[in-house]
């Protein structure tokens, strides 16, 4: 294996970990603040893969949403350090990009990744008496 693959991998990790802890930590604030409890921030992520039957599923949902919330922290690492490969400005200027990549990332979570997870999926009247 070359030496800069052997590289990638600790450096995508210890970047998901850190950038997962971080945003972690400040959803779980927010939702404090908000008058909900970390767990039921957590169960909120796991809505993606549960629907509205993760907020009763307990500590699994909140399970699997801690490991999804740390799964998408890494990937987006990982194309971080994979376009920093080929774009050395993400290496020289790594503030202002890490920055701007950061703000990328949440436009895209957010206008994006979010509106189209199941958390945002209402099933109406109608349809749930036919699944019934």
């Amino acid at each position: 294996m070359e030496p800069e693959k052997v590289r990638a991998a600790p450096a995508i990790l210890n970047a998901g970990a850190v950038a997962g802890a971080m945003d972690i930590t400040a959803a779980s604030i927010q939702a404090w603040l908000a008058g909900r409890t970390p767990m039921r921030m957590l169960q909120g992520i796991a809505v993606g893969w549960f629907g509205r039957s993760s907020f009763g599923l307990g500590w699994t949902s909140a399970a699997a949403g801690f490991a999804t919330h740390f799964f998408i922290a890494t990937s987006w690492a990982a194309i971080y350090w994979f376009a920093s490969r080929r774009l050395k400005v993400l290496v020289r200027q790594a503030w202002w990009s890490g920055t701007a990549f950061a703000v990328l990332v949440y436009l895209v979570m957010y206008q994006i990744v979010m509106p189209l997870s199941a958390i945002h999926r209402r099933v109406s009247r109608r349809r749930r008496s036919r699944c019934s």
